[in-house]
Parts: structure tokens; sequence; C-alpha cells
């Protein structure tokens, strides 16, 4: 049953970014439950002082480095890089124009639902964008057969990374909605330099 459930998960395709862990939370107690009996079937069949040094060695390795992964990820939960980005915007003047995941507000799905020109007049200095939003297009662009938009935004991301920007990356990793990679485009300068590798 536990098998069937995971699998269930594991095997749907399209669970979108970037959150993909909260689908197998429903079945997590339920997997605590089984390892505890697989772990007290185990340690009943072990006949030797050796054997349970080894097992107990064992059953501590695979709590201590989830255990740290843990502690990692809520350490930093609470310094998201959407704050360090915010900050840097509010020490330089200019108008900031926010896609979604990229701040506590957004003002468009992705930047790129229009042109920079169009920023420039409505007086926008910098373009807020974020990798949970601009990723799956990076990705989708690798695959065959999407519709065209996704190539076409995939496009307009790589023109409009052309521009200057700040990055702003995690310090550990991101986790579900927290911490994406932040890059603030300046689009004051009509100047195109290369993009960042």
């Amino acid at each position: 049953m536990l098998f069937r459930s995971y699998l269930a998960i594991e095997s749907t395709p399209t669970k979108p970014a970037p959150d993909f862990e909260r689908y197998a939370i429903p079945i997590v107690p339920l997997m605590i439950g089984l390892a505890y009996c697989g772990l007290a079937r185990v340690w009943s069949s072990c006949s030797s002082v050796v054997s349970r040094c080894l097992t107990s060695a064992l059953v501590i390795l695979t709590l201590v480095v989830p255990l740290g992964d843990t502690l990692a990820l809520d350490y930093y939960l609470t310094r998201d890089t959407r704050a360090e980005a915010a900050k840097w915007l509010s020490a330089r003047p200019g108008l900031a124009f926010f896609e979604i995941h990229s701040g506590t507000h957004w003002d468009v799905w992705s930047v790129p639902q229009s042109t920079v020109a169009q920023d420039r007049a409505a007086g926008i200095a910098y373009l807020v964008t974020s990798s949970f939003c601009y990723d799956r297009y990076f990705r989708g662009s690798r695959l065959e057969y999407q519709p065209p938009e996704v190539y076409q935004i995939h496009a307009q991301y790589v023109k409009l990374f052309t521009y200057p920007y700040v990055e702003f990356r995690p310090r550990y990793r991101d986790f579900a909605f927290t911490n994406p990679v932040i890059r603030i485009i300046d689009i004051r300068q009509s100047k195109v330099v290369p993009p960042k590798q």
C-alpha cells in the first residue's frame, strides 16, 4: 500500500514548481510508522552486540543527514532572498516592476508580458524577476511540443538577461516558496551588455 501511494505521487510529471515537496506530506506519518516497524524487526533479528551497534549507527546516520538539511532550511526560511532584494531596491531611486514570486506583492505574472520600451515609458527603472517564474520557461524551452508561448517567453527572458542585473541567490537553497533566485534588471540603460555567465 505504501509503495502504491508513494508511486502515485512520484510518477506524476505535472507537479508544478516551486513546491514539489508538498505532495508527499499526507503519507509521511504512514511512512514513519512503517519505518519504525521495519527497524523493530531488524533490531529483533540482531543477535550480537556488533550487529546492534552497526544497526544503531545506521539509524543515527539516516536521521542526522536529513536533520542537518532541516535545520539549515529552517534557519534560512526567514532570510529570504526577496527581503535582500527589497532592501537593495529601497536604497535606490526608481520604480520597480515585480513578477510573481519576486516580492511581497507582484504586478504581473511574468515581466516579458510587456516590452522594455513600454516599461521605460511607464517610468519603470527595474524589472524584478524570480527563478520560480523564469526557470519553468527555461526548462520548457528544452522540451519538444510545448505551446509556442513557452519558447517565446523563454526568448524574451534571454533577451532581458542581457541587460545589467543584480542577482540575489539563496545562501543555502530554495525550498517550497522561499528563497528563489532574484534578478533585478536595470532597464534604464539602452545599451545591452553580454549576459553574465
